[in-house]
């Protein structure tokens, strides 16, 4: 698979994991981990930090004690 195709695929893909819809959100993440299979690893390393978990960056945790 060509670099340009795999770009555009992984940002379509991302872009839907941000949906508001739940099915919509669940086939992207399913898409986008039969895609991480196919990428090479700086692409991978980027999408997993950047778009799976920096996604929930913004979400706070409580601390349990």
């Amino acid at each position: 698979m060509g670099a340009a195709i795999r770009q555009d695929m992984t940002k379509t893909i991302t872009s839907l994991m941000s949906h508001s819809e739940d099915h919509i959100r669940t086939a992207a993440a399913a898409c986008l981990g039969a895609l991480i299979t196919c990428l090479p690893d700086e692409e991978k390393t980027d999408v997993v930090l950047n778009h799976v978990l920096g996604m929930y960056s913004h979400i706070q945790y409580p601390y349990i004690y």
